[in-house]
């Protein structure tokens, strides 16, 4: 056996036994799961696009300076908004002014035309029937008209005239009566509220307001100073944030990560020669290319939310953290394989440590550490 085996076989002996020693390890509340990508992102934020092509008028505060909920900071083409709200009172004006009298006065034109039809219908009709109870006269009327068929004829004429004067009875009970006025009045006030409701729109639309308390960030190069923005349907338009909080949102995809209680998970990013630290705030399923996954959300303490905004918009490398229910010594496994590398093989983490350490017990597994509680 030469002297490079012999020193090896010292060297694993060594740490054999120093590793059943646990006091030699550091005492922890917690340990390092593993490492994971987080992206750190506003606690709520809305990327917004262009609703139309037109000239914008910006009202933004000055850079850095929040805007409350509900306000306006743009609008679109004001005065050609104004112009349709103008004529939308037009058209208001002229229907109660003009259109509703001018309603009425042909449905009043209407039946006096149609009365004057259907009085000349039975004039003519009682005349037809005078003439079948005298036969000598309907001959003398059929043949001054230069119409052959006798007494049939003039029945069928008269057959035609009655049809006509039902028809016209039935179209009058309809025609310049209260209820006509009614339904083509409400027709007419119909229109005018579509348009009142396509201007609201509109005015919503032209109206660029806060959804949230927030900060707001212009994609394109802002316009001098009082002069409008011009933007195109659809452009990218500005990102709405609100930096009341800040959150990382990871993906858990590890399935030992996944069946921990979220409570005890923390999160820890190395920020330049800091360390931030957030807290579990909420998990969710989300689907990400296709598939579900599980989605844990963040947050940064108040206290770190100035240190944590610097790293918005970013993917970063973090450490995931678990708090430990109890004190336990972080054992590295690379020592604990060196131990026994043939215990562990056919036993595993737990059981080894269960033989060596005897009374000991593994809390948690990290990816380089376990957690484990003294005897």
């Amino acid at each position: 056996m030469n002297l490079s085996r012999l020193f090896l076989l010292f060297l694993c002996t060594a740490l054999s036994l120093a590793a059943l020693d646990l006091r030699r390890y550091p005492l922890a509340d917690e340990i390092i799961l593993g490492t994971l990508n987080a992206e750190i992102r506003p606690a709520r934020h809305l990327q917004l696009k262009a609703p139309a092509t037109g000239q914008l008028y910006l009202r933004l505060p000055p850079a850095g300076r929040p805007l409350a909920k509900g306000a306006v900071w743009a609008e679109l083409d004001p005065a050609r908004l104004d112009l349709e709200r103008r004529a939308v009172a037009l058209a208001r004006a002229l229907l109660t002014a003009k259109e509703e009298p001018a309603l009425r006065l042909e449905q009043a034109r209407n039946r006096a035309d149609l009365t004057e039809r259907l009085d000349e219908l039975e004039r003519q009709a009682a005349m037809l029937r005078q003439l079948i109870k005298e036969p000598e006269l309907g001959e003398l009327y059929l043949a001054d008209q230069d119409l052959d068929g006798g007494a049939a004829k003039v029945h069928t004429m008269l057959a035609q005239l009655d049809r006509q004067a039902r028809l016209l009875r039935e179209v009058l009970e309809f025609v310049g009566t209260p209820r006509q006025e009614g339904l083509e009045l409400q027709a007419l006030r119909l229109k005018l509220e579509q348009q009142e409701i396509e201007l609201t729109r509109r005015e919503r639309d032209s109206r660029l307001v806060m959804p949230f308390d927030g900060e707001i960030t212009l994609v394109p190069p802002a316009p001098p100073a009082g002069e409008p923005l011009f933007i195109e349907s659809g452009m990218d338009l500005a990102r709405l944030q609100d930096f009341s909080r800040i959150d990382a949102r990871a993906v858990i995809r590890r399935t030992e990560w996944r069946l921990l209680d979220p409570a005890q998970v923390k999160l820890r990013v190395v920020a330049g020669t800091g360390v931030l630290r957030a807290d579990f705030f909420r998990g969710l399923a989300e689907e990400i290319f296709g598939r579900e996954e599980l989605v844990y959300y963040f947050t940064f303490p108040p206290a770190q939310k100035a240190a944590a905004r610097a790293l918005v918009g970013g993917r970063i490398s973090a450490q995931l953290l678990a708090v430990l229910p109890q004190a336990a010594r972080l054992v590295p496994k690379l020592d604990l394989a060196l131990a026994d590398p043939e215990l562990l093989r056919t036993a595993g983490w737990d059981d080894t440590v269960a033989q060596l350490i005897p009374g000991a017990r593994v809390l948690l597994h990290g990816d380089t550490h376990l957690a484990i509680a003294e005897p």
